[in-house]
C-alpha cells in the first residue's frame, strides 16, 4: 500500500527499534494512557495527543492514527532525527500530506504556517518571502474573498486581497531582500541557500509573534528537504516542522495567501524602484526585459543596475557581455 493511500485513510506506521521507542516514550510521558487493561496484549503503549492516537507495539510499530496527523508524524521524524529518506520515500513521494483533490478551505489545511517566495524569476525588483499563519477562526473571512495562487490573479486583484488580509490582522511576516543585498550574497551563496535562509527567518519571526513553538509549516518546495536543511546547517535556530510540497500554493490556503502577501510586496518594491529612477520596470525576465536592460545602459550608469536589478540573471550578462563588463556572478 502506497504511502499516500495510507494518508488518505488517516494513520501511517514505521518500524522503530528499542531505543527510539524509549525515546518516544520519554518525549510523550504526559500523554500515554492507562493500557494495563487493554485486551490486546501485543500494544506496549498508546499516546493520545492532539486527538490523535499514537500506538506503539511490542513488535515495535508505531501506528499514528487521527484526522490531522501531519503534526505528529513529522514531530516524531523531528524527536527521532530522522528525514523523509530514512523512511524510503523518493522526491516523488513528498506530497504524501496532501490529499487527491485537496479542497482550498478542508478543515485539515487550517491553523498552520504556509510560506512562499516570489521575485525569483524576474531580472528586476527584490526576493520577497513571506510566513503567514491560517486560523480556524477566520474560516468565515477566507471564504469571502475566494483566495487563490498569486500567479492565477491579476496585479489589482493582489492588491485588493492583500489589504483585506493586512487590514483583518492576519498575522503575517515579510522579508525583502532587495538588489543590492542579493548581489551581494548571490556571490559566495546559491539561490537556493539564499531562499531556505530566507524562508527559515521568516517562520521563525512569525512563531515569535504567535507565541507558539510546534506549528506545522507548508513550504512551496524549491529544494530537496536534505538539501533545505544541510543550507541551514551554520544557523542557531531552525524550525523542523516542515512539510514541502512543490506547486503547494495550488494545494495549500496557507501556501496561497502568503504567495499573495508576498507578491503584494514585491509589486510595491516594483513601484517604488520604477519612481525612484523614473522608470517603468518590468516584470519576469522576457525579451521585452531584454530590451529595457539595453535602454537603461544606454540612459544611465552601468551601477544602476546593482540598485534595481539582479545582476547574475542571464539577461543582463547577455546585454552587456559585448561590452565586458561582468556585474556579478553566481556561485553555483
Amino acid at each position: 500500500m502506497s504511502l499516500l493511500l495510507l494518508i488518505m485513510k488517516k494513520y501511517y506506521s514505521l518500524k522503530l527499534n528499542f531505543d527510539q521507542i524509549q525515546i518516544i516514550k520519554n518525549k510523550f510521558q504526559n500523554f500515554i494512557i492507562n493500557n494495563l487493561n487493554s485486551k490486546n496484549k501485543h500494544i506496549y503503549f498508546i499516546i493520545k495527543k492532539d486527538n490523535d492516537t499514537i500506538t506503539i507495539f511490542n513488535s515495535g510499530i508505531c501506528l499514528i492514527q487521527g484526522k490531522k496527523i501531519e503534526k505528529n508524524v513529522l514531530l516524531i521524524f523531528n524527536i527521532l532525527n530522522l528525514n523523509i529518506k530514512d523512511i524510503n520515500l523518493d522526491s516523488k513521494s513528498l506530497d504524501i500530506f496532501a490529499y487527491k483533490n485537496f479542497s482550498f478551505f478542508s478543515n485539515e489545511e487550517y491553523d498552520n504556517i504556509g510560506s512562499d517566495e516570489v521575485g525569483t524569476g524576474d531580472v528586476f525588483g527584490p526576493v520577497v518571502v513571506c510566513a503567514v499563519f491560517i486560523d480556524k477562526k477566520k474560516k468565515d473571512f477566507f471564504h469571502k474573498i475566494n483566495i487563490r495562487d498569486s500567479k492565477k490573479i491579476s496585479s489589482e486583484r493582489i492588491f485588493k486581497i492583500a489589504n483585506l488580509i493586512i487590514n483583518h490582522k492576519i498575522p503575517y511576516i515579510v522579508k525583502i531582500l532587495n538588489p543590492p543585498q542579493y548581489n551581494l550574497l548571490i556571490r559566495t551563496n546559491n539561490l537556493n541557500k539564499i531562499k531556505a535562509l530566507m524562508h527559515n527567518k521568516a517562520i521563525l519571526d512569525l512563531l515569535i509573534l504567535l507565541k507558539k513553538k510546534d506549528v506545522c509549516v507548508i513550504v512551496d518546495q524549491f529544494v530537496s528537504p536534505k538539501n533545505y536543511f544541510n543550507y541551514l546547517q551554520k544557523e542557531k535556530k531552525v524550525h523542523k516542522l516542515v512539510i514541502f510540497k512543490t506547486k503547494a500554493e495550488s494545494h495549500y490556503l496557507s501556501v496561497a495567501l502568503a504567495s499573495i502577501i508576498a507578491r503584494y510586496f514585491f509589486l510595491k518594491e516594483i513601484e517604488k524602484l520604477s519612481k525612484n529612477n523614473n522608470i517603468n520596470l518590468k516584470l519576469g525576465a522576457s525579451s521585452v526585459v531584454d530590451q529595457q536592460i539595453l535602454e537603461i545602459y544606454n540612459k544611465k550608469n552601468i551601477s544602476v543596475f546593482n540598485q534595481i536589478a539582479k545582476c547574475n540573471f542571464k539577461n543582463i550578462k547577455k546585454i552587456l557581455s559585448d561590452k565586458k563588463l561582468i556585474l556579478v556572478e553566481e556561485k553555483n
